[in-house]
This record gives structure tokens, C-alpha cells and sequence, in this order.
């Protein structure tokens, strides 16, 4: 599973995009993108969280993957 949505670049369009209201095609083209791909992008953040709160759930969102009791001995 990668770590990122966005690379550097596009973070550094978006925020001139939202802060600034810089638009250049290189930001034309990333919106475009985000507009194609939301959907699915949120289904699957959807599912991230599922997957995170049923972590939590069984005590296993810390860092350390632990052995369920029975095999840890």
C-alpha cells in the first residue's frame, strides 16, 4: 500500500491552488484528476477507516504487531 495520495509536486499546485488561486495546466490536468478519481478514492479511505477502527476495536492500533495469547508462548 503506498503512503501518499499526492506526490510533493502536486501537494505544492494544490496548496498554490488554494492559497494563492494559481492555476497553470500542470493544476488543470490534477484537478481533473481528483474530479475522475474521488469516488473511488473515498471508498477506499472508507474502507481504511473500517479497517483502522476494527484495529482499534481489537486492541491492535499501536505500532507493535502483537501475537494473539495463544500463540505468543
Amino acid at each position: 500500500m503506498r503512503s501518499y495520495i499526492f506526490t510533493r509536486r502536486e501537494v505544492e499546485l494544490l496548496k498554490a491552488w488554494l492559497e494563492e488561486g494559481l492555476e497553470t495546466q500542470e493544476t488543470r490536468k490534477l484537478l481533473s484528476r481528483i474530479r475522475i478519481n474521488l469516488p473511488r478514492l473515498t471508498q477506499h479511505i472508507l474502507l481504511m477507516t473500517r479497517a483502522a477502527r476494527r484495529l482499534q476495536a481489537l486492541g491492535r492500533w499501536d505500532r507493535r504487531f502483537r501475537l494473539p495469547s495463544k500463540l505468543s508462548r
